[in-house]
């Protein structure tokens, strides 16, 4: 399905901050495109989330 690793360093730097999140966006480049299609959605719903003060969870 997807690679636990990199979930965890997503979930990781939702934590932290958007600039974090950036730093993970640039190794989506390097994960095959299926999951960085994926990881880069999630990303996007994150990064509202953030915005909007709220939290992800799953």
């Amino acid at each position: 399905m997807g690679t636990p690793p990199f979930i965890f360093c997503y979930h990781y730097n939702i934590n932290q901050s958007i600039i974090k999140l950036k730093f993970v966006q640039k190794l989506f480049r390097t994960c095959e495109q299926k999951t960085c299609f994926f990881l880069k959605f999630q990303i996007s719903l994150a990064m509202l989330n953030l915005k909007i003060g709220g939290s992800i969870d799953g």
